[in-house]
């Protein structure tokens, strides 16, 4: 009978995840598509204080579904469609305690966003606790929920 042997090199990073013996090329790799994802998290912002429909065209899949904090879903259009309403005024966006994590071509963006914003004249902001699904095809990444 042999005896095998199995030895997993795991560490803690300096943000408190685990690596298991990825090398540092993986790592990298990782932190580079974070970092895209960030990036994109706060382009979303923008496009909803700069009520710029073009980007939310780039930015949201075709089969894009919002699930509204009142229970409501709607799809792109119905979301771009109120971007662009001119009754629809956003003054601010922001978004903090943002966590990202890369399923490989999934990426899952977790935070809080802060919703200063009114429509045809009433509140429509708030603070919000949000999840956002975000997929990779053909090359560039997509928010889908």
């Amino acid at each position: 009978m042999r005896l095998i042997t199995a030895f997993a090199l795991v560490w803690v990073a300096s943000d408190g995840s685990l690596g298991f013996g990825q090398s540092a090329s993986v790592q990298s790799r990782r932190s580079q598509v974070e970092e895209e994802l960030r990036r994109l998290n706060a382009a979303v912002s923008e496009m909803q204080v700069r009520k710029d429909v073009a980007a939310a065209n780039r930015l949201l899949a075709d089969d894009y579904v919002f699930l509204q904090a009142d229970g409501e879903v709607s799809n792109k259009a119905q979301n771009i469609a109120a971007l662009g309403d001119p009754a629809f005024v956003c003054e601010s966006l922001t978004t903090d305690g943002v966590e990202v994590r890369v399923y490989g071509d999934v990426g899952v963006i977790t935070g809080r966003a802060l919703f200063r914003a009114t429509f045809k004249g009433q509140e429509a902001g708030g603070e919000f606790l949000y999840t956002d699904v975000w997929v990779k095809r053909q090359g560039r990444w997509q928010n889908v929920v």
